[in-house]
């Protein structure tokens, strides 16, 4: 399938997303709309995320984390803490 071009699957042109179903669903012409759609910076926002996530939370007190987390794992639809997150 065609790609946008400013995807993060895109390469050639190409749609080169690594879920076979999802692939199917795509529509490259919709970017945003676009089940598979990546923004072509996305590694360098995520990092940049990510690091901004680190600044803050090492500058919260353990209560504030504490209820970060909860409203995390609210938003992914869980109401506790599965054994993976339960461990860190």
């Amino acid at each position: 399938m065609d790609c946008n071009k400013n995807c993060y699957w895109n390469f050639d042109g190409l749609c080169v997303c690594d879920d076979e179903e999802n692939y199917e669903k795509g529509n490259p012409n919709e970017n945003e709309k676009c089940i598979n759609w990546l923004r072509s910076d996305f590694e360098q926002h995520l990092n940049k995320t990510y690091n901004i996530v680190c600044e803050l939370a090492y500058h919260s007190d353990l209560e504030q984390l504490e209820e970060v987390k909860e409203f995390m794992l609210k938003q992914k639809g869980r109401d506790k803490e599965d054994e993976r997150i339960a461990n860190l």
